[in-house]
């Protein structure tokens, strides 16, 4: 297995780093499908391409340098996700670097493409020892025998699979760093679309976690627009004042200005819009755990 960096830490009872036994065949798999699977992501594989680059990822150092938070995510879903100044990034699992437990447990097709990606991310994260240190620092690698994996340990096992993560071309880690905000944009459009069963979930990660807050931001960046269409229209009405100018010109001014009396209600009403779908999604999801959990 080219994708495995280090042999022989399998504690041949648990998972490695984890308290769970290996004699649990169904306990173990639902494990790795939480700690690896990006289905949710690969799924839309046909819109990653307008969140970010092929095999785009940077290391943690140059994070750092323009003065990103680097976030600690147990989501895999999450991984190499950011937003503003954010970026989000999951610890790397102790199993992925125990040579017989990849070859014993990570056999699953998707699985193991999930997991050779999320492994070779960590390759282009940590490039150099200040990589190292920070990941270090954030406990984003695992413990041994309750050590660190060591930094020369880490370059000598890396040496010959650099590289090989330009060799995944299908699923989410055919892409590097995926924007955000985004991907919620994508997800809200095809659950929209879809009445909600193209996409699960109305979002990645929501940022609003109240409805005043979703309003105050849609409404503030849509007041933001409306003070420059009203800059723009108070010089259109100075340049008809005067008599030196083109006939085009009233003309053009005259849609322009009845193109903004369509978008402005048009925008506030698809806020309001947008409000009521997440509203009713919300409630139908509480509804459903409601019925689920009383209801016999």
């Amino acid at each position: 297995m080219p994708f495995v960096l280090v042999e022989g830490h399998n504690p041949k009872l648990n998972v490695p780093g984890q308290a769970i036994p290996l004699d649990a065949p169904l306990i173990v798999a639902r494990f790795l499908h939480d700690e690896l699977s990006v289905d949710k992501l690969s799924s839309i594989q046909g819109y990653l391409w307008m969140c970010g680059r092929p095999h785009n990822v940077h290391p943690l150092h140059w994070h750092r340098m323009f003065l990103r938070s680097i976030v600690v995510t147990e989501n895999p879903s999450l991984h190499l996700t950011w937003y503003r100044d954010i970026i989000h990034v999951k610890p790397l699992p102790a199993c992925l670097l125990d040579g017989e437990f990849w070859k014993t447990y990570i056999v699953d097709e998707k699985l193991n493409r999930d997991a050779r990606g999320f492994l070779l991310s960590y390759v282009e994260l940590i490039q150099h020892e200040s990589d190292y240190n920070i990941a270090v620092e954030l406990g984003l690698l695992p413990r041994f025998d309750g050590k660190r994996l060591p930094w020369e340990t880490w370059c000598s096992s890396v040496q010959h699979v650099r590289g090989d993560y330009h060799l995944i071309t299908k699923g989410r880690y055919a892409y590097g760093e995926l924007r955000l905000s985004r991907l919620n944009f994508i997800y809200s459009a095809l659950g929209i679309l879809s009445f909600g069963t193209r996409v699960d979930g109305m979002a990645l990660l929501r940022f609003h976690r109240n409805y005043t807050t979703f309003l105050r931001s849609s409404f503030g960046a849509s007041i933001i627009v409306f003070v420059y269409l009203s800059l723009i229209l108070t010089a259109e009405q100075t340049i008809l004042s005067t008599s030196n100018y083109p006939p085009i010109v009233s003309d053009v001014f005259y849609w322009f200005c009845v193109v903004i009396l369509i978008a402005v209600p048009t925008i506030v009403v698809g806020i309001l819009f947008a409000f009521l779908v997440i509203f009713t999604w919300n409630a139908v999801e509480v509804l459903k755990g409601f019925r689920s959990r009383y209801v016999k």
